[in-house]
């Protein structure tokens, strides 16, 4: 993941906290520009700790979309094939499944 793709916000948190919350910003916006998968964090109150955590849960995102999208190819390529070979022998141990 580059630091190019990424846009990162800071911004005041919301909730309960004070006049400190009204003081500092301490919550993170990070946009993974080229899906545009967003991640806000503001659990903690260090922006610096809460940057971290949001890059993990972006990391964890972005991972999950990449296997989601190779499921997905090889699934086609599996639909693909079958119907290029034909109704030869049974499918998944069934016996005339293929009409």
């Amino acid at each position: 993941m580059n630091e190019s793709d990424l846009q990162v916000d800071a911004f005041r948190a919301s909730g309960p906290g004070g006049q400190h919350v009204n003081s500092t910003c301490t919550a993170v916006r990070v946009t993974h520009v080229p899906t545009g998968v967003v991640v806000a964090c503001q659990d903690e109150r260090s922006l610096i700790l809460n940057r971290a955590k949001a890059m993990r849960v972006l990391r964890a995102k972005l991972l999950e979309r990449q296997r989601q999208q190779e499921s997905a190819t090889q699934a086609a390529e599996r639909r693909a094939q079958a119907s290029a070979e034909g109704c030869r022998g049974s499918v998944s141990g069934v016996a005339g499944a293929c009409r």
